[in-house]
């Protein structure tokens, strides 16, 4: 085993009644977290769930229990130590293409599979831990495998063909079951991304991967 990863899903659509993570703070106490290296929204200029009330819960519950380190992808230098010197890495949920090249373009990309192989945990929110994963970003959306039905969206990363960071082999599927993708969907979808298989996580769930 080279590092764990947590995957995460919180509810993104406040109609429908958001859902923050339970027992996630009380897995980090376990794990003798302390020091959280944070990349947010505002770290790639996406800021369309800034008022997401599950996602609201589960920083004011980190800042409250842990200590909370914004990256600064500005800073190559600030952003090494933040990131090395951290008892483990969150990266939140937004747009996973975009997410990825801003990784990529800052080197944090190199920076979290050190932090990987050091045996740390990252946890990853929706898109967050999509791009941990394997797969053509362009084809995984928050409803992951449905835009080869024709609905979701279709998030490029600055119009290119992004692959995910490769930290583990699957492609996540946040906020759905199973259940909902017949095997051949499955099948079709994985030939499609470039993976062998998924992991799915429904809201107010996370799974734990190590790799």
């Amino acid at each position: 085993m080279r590092g764990r990863i947590v995957l995460l899903a919180n509810g993104f659509d406040d109609s429908a009644g958001s859902k923050s993570t339970p027992g996630l703070a009380e897995y980090m106490h376990r794990s003798k977290i302390r020091n959280i290296a944070y990349i947010n929204w505002a770290i790639y200029g996406f800021r369309d769930w800034k008022n997401n009330q599950a996602d609201l819960a589960m920083d004011r519950m980190l800042e409250a229990d842990f200590g909370v380190t914004v990256i600064d992808p500005k800073s190559r230098s600030t952003m090494k130590s933040t990131i090395l010197n951290a008892d483990a890495v969150y990266l939140k949920g937004g747009n996973p293409g975009t997410l990825e090249y801003v990784l990529r373009k800052t080197g944090a990309d190199h920076l979290l599979r050190e932090f990987h192989l050091s045996g740390k945990p990252i946890f990853g929110v929706s898109a967050g831990g999509i791009v941990l994963g394997s797969g053509r970003l362009w084809l995984i959306s928050y409803y992951a495998v449905k835009p080869l039905l024709g609905s979701g969206y279709w998030w490029a990363g600055k119009g290119i063909c992004r692959e995910g960071l490769g930290l583990y082999p699957e492609a996540f599927v946040p906020h759905h079951e199973q259940s909902e993708f017949s095997p051949l969907v499955r099948k079709v979808a994985g030939a499609l991304i470039g993976v062998s298989g998924f992991i799915f996580v429904p809201d107010g769930k996370m799974k734990i991967v190590d790799c």
